[in-house]
């Protein structure tokens, strides 16, 4: 049968036989729900005709429009018929009535062993489909559970939580003032608000109404009016919804207008600026856990609003990672992917590839981590950014950032595979159920016409610029053709991060990349930032380890991580005051970005374990040491700076790091050879088992550091020289020894 919009109206699915409960209950169910839902749909919806469902008031710069929603006519439902057809009229303001037929059917899905009833509307050349239940969720339905659904997200459909944000709040009772949106609007939905959406994270949720008694036995007649309502709201729905979404077949128009409604265009659900970071807010909310400087913050910011994507560099531990993450959500208010580059990095891994399907049944299209950010609405995060070959992964996305449309040399599947059904005639049975090729049916064996799913149709994969429309620019041969679809957003981000050490290879971007690219370096935090982080740090450790730490003769835990931190900590990483020199003076190491705070803190942290005693209160014997606990304290901290800093000396040139390994070595050789290294050493009483502890000196000897004064014994900085000489092969003992000449000299 032919509709006077020039759809075919579905063909009257019965209800199929059901198998034993025995076997699966589940399809039985269904079947008994579908009964109790198809003969009160067409009631409940004409029960409203002629009434105004909704009505939607909107103000765009200055400019106030309004619409309603009107149930203009139900059609008659002919005997058997599992499907309601019926126009809904749209009233704008001032503007010309517009009708709309749709056709509503409740069905029975039984795909791949499972079982859904499914609400489907359709409208132009579009099915929209609600899972009104699937598999275990049917039985419990009918036993009397609340049933909560949730409509589903149009693929393809950037910016479509903007009108949920506008049209379907969470609080009905109270407008929505989105004026970062570029709108401010309301909609009003009288007899449907029981049943009309409500949008979240998650989706549109709408609690559906009681179910209808089973047939045969009497019910309020609210409850067919309830069912009709909600039918009516999922069709207003679909239509609000449908402008965001491009047609997937060929020869239907890119996008429905919604400005024919009276509904605002799609492009005023975005503020003149996509991106509308405040940097004094975003400032006030990275300061709770990253030492920034403002105008960093502030640059970001602005690069972000007007377009371009960004590229963070500085030292490992600097909080370039978290700053980039921390961005790249407040852009889009939702987490967003993240990704680690590496030199296996291919098109593939950012685009996508085909990947055997998981059921082993050839291959299937696997969106990358670049259009699964698009396709998610999230901004992209790329660490260690230039650890890749870039410029070899982007490919096709330089035509995209430049605004043009790319189709990619892959097919994929479209989602709307569920819809809409197709009449089919039955070619056998399956414990009575009639079924195509496997496909589950709501049919019987008698030769009647049965629906099915259509078999899943795919398309070309093309990613479409934030500019591009249909309507402007199509090209003739996208004719005919039919496209999955991924839109860039206007607010899609790409934030990336590098190390300073990488910073060389930046040329190896083509000046393509990096025209739509700022590149920000993430200062060092102010010396007396740094001395106010390290303090605080301190404090911590002494709160939490006071008696769990060892106790050395005559120094207090406290006293000694304060004489640490006087001593040692903040000459190495937050110099505020450096001895002044007729050469420009290496300040510290945070400060000429050889580390960031992350590796100090790793540091600290690696100090307290090396300080904490196997039980509360264990007493260190001196040894003949000469402030024990300074010693031991020094001694873990120079460990810590061979395992965490002197890798990342690497990183800089031969001029800064010879500075930083001097700084360091003068640190540590104070008072002639200056502190001994030593470390804590247990021994076990064979006759009581108690452990007592001691510190203890190894012998040049026994120990691979350099004696450079030949005294058999090590001190700190010999220890650290040491280290480095292994590191560095090619530098000469004449080398090392001077370092210490000069610390000694200074």
């Amino acid at each position: 049968m032919t509709t006077t919009n020039g759809t075919t109206e579905p063909a009257a699915a019965k209800d199929a036989p059901s198998s034993t409960d025995a076997d699966d209950p589940i399809p039985a169910a269904a079947e008994r729900l579908a009964k109790r839902l198809r003969p009160v749909i067409h009631p409940g919806i004409k029960a409203l005709e002629k009434k105004t469902l909704a009505s939607f008031a909107w103000e765009r710069q200055g400019k106030r429009q309004s619409t309603a929603v009107v149930l203009k006519e139900v059609k008659d439902q002919r005997a058997g018929a599992s499907n309601v057809i019926f126009t809904l009229a749209w009233q704008p303001k001032g503007g010309k009535e517009v009708e709309v037929q749709v056709n509503a059917t409740i069905t029975i899905q039984i795909q791949r062993g499972r079982t859904a009833l499914l609400l489907q509307i359709r409208i132009y050349d579009g099915t929209r489909t609600v899972n009104l239940g699937r598999g275990e969720s049917i039985p419990k339905w009918e036993a009397g559970e609340k049933n909560v659904v949730v409509f589903p997200y149009p693929s393809s459909a950037i910016g479509v939580e903007r009108a949920g944000q506008v049209w379907f709040p969470k609080d009905p009772s109270s407008p929505v003032v989105t004026r970062e949106l570029g709108i401010e609007g309301k909609a009003t939905y009288g007899d449907l608000a029981p049943y009309w959406p409500h949008f979240s994270e998650k989706g549109w949720l709408v609690e559906l109404p009681p179910l209808p008694a089973p047939l045969g036995e009497a019910m309020a007649k609210e409850v067919p009016e309830s069912w009709g309502k909600t039918v009516l709201a999922f069709a207003i729905w679909a239509m609000v919804v449908q402008p965001f979404q491009q047609s997937e077949s060929g020869d239907a128009e890119a996008t429905v207008d919604p400005t024919t409604y009276g509904l605002p265009p799609v492009a005023s659900y975005w503020p003149q600026r996509a991106v509308n970071l405040d940097p004094n807010r975003v400032y006030a909310e990275l300061s709770k856990t990253l030492l920034l400087p403002w105008h960093l913050v502030a640059a970001a910011c602005a690069s972000l609003n007007a377009g371009k994507h960004v590229i963070f560099t500085g030292p490992p531990g600097c909080g370039k990672s978290k700053l980039a993450i921390a961005l790249a959500q407040m852009v889009r208010n939702a987490e967003p992917v993240i990704a680690t580059a590496s030199p296996a990095w291919t098109a593939g891994d950012l685009v996508g590839r085909y990947l055997p399907r998981r059921d082993g049944k050839g291959l299937e299209f696997k969106p990358g981590f670049f259009l699964r950010a698009v396709e998610s609405n999230r901004c992209l995060v790329i660490d260690e950014f230039n650890r890749a070959n870039i410029d070899q992964c982007f490919g096709e996305l330089f035509a995209v950032f430049a605004g043009d449309p790319v189709e990619l040399p892959f097919e994929q599947a479209l989602e709307d595979t569920v819809g809409p059904m197709a009449a089919v005639p039955a070619t056998k049975t399956v414990d009575g159920m009639a079924a195509v090729d496997g496909a589950g049916a709501t049919g019987d064996s008698d030769g009647n016409a049965i629906t099915v799913p259509k078999e899943p149709r795919h398309a070309t994969v093309r990613i479409l610029p934030t500019t591009y429309t249909r309507r402007h620019g199509a090209r003739p041969e996208e004719e005919g053709v039919a496209y999955r679809d991924y839109k860039v957003s206007p607010e899609f981000r790409l934030v990336g991060t590098m190390n300073d050490a990488d910073r060389a290879q930046l040329h190896q971007l083509s000046f393509a990349l990096l025209r739509r690219f700022d590149i920000l370096r993430v200062e060092a935090p102010a010396p007396e930032k740094v001395k106010d982080f390290i303090s605080d740090r301190i404090t911590k450790i002494s709160d939490t380890m006071d008696k769990a730490a060892y106790q050395f003769e005559g120094q207090g835990t406290k006293d000694l991580l304060q004489r640490l931190r006087a001593e040692y900590l903040e000459p190495l990483f937050s110099n505020v005051a450096p001895k002044s020199s007729s050469a420009q003076p290496f300040v510290d190491l945070v400060a000429e970005r050889a580390i960031g705070l992350a590796t100090v803190e790793d540091i600290l942290r690696f100090l307290s374990e090396g300080l904490r005693s196997p039980s509360e209160g264990e007493r260190v014997a001196s040894g003949g040491v000469k402030e024990p606990g300074l010693a031991a304290g020094a001694s873990y901290l120079a460990m810590g700076l061979v395992l965490s800093v002197f890798p990342q000396l690497d990183a800089l040139d031969a001029v800064r790091r010879r500075a930083a390994i001097a700084h360091i070595v003068a640190i540590f050789h104070r008072e002639g050879k200056g502190a001994p290294f030593v470390h804590i050493e247990g021994k076990r009483d064979d006759k009581t088992g108690k452990v007592t502890y001691q510190l203890v000196k190894p012998s040049a000897r026994s120990f691979r550091p350099k004696d450079i004064n030949k005294d058999n014994e090590i001190s700190i900085a010999e220890y650290l020289i040491g280290e480095l000489s292994l590191q560095y092969q090619d530098l000469g003992d004449d080398q090392w020894e001077s370092l210490v000449r000069h610390a000694a000299g200074g």
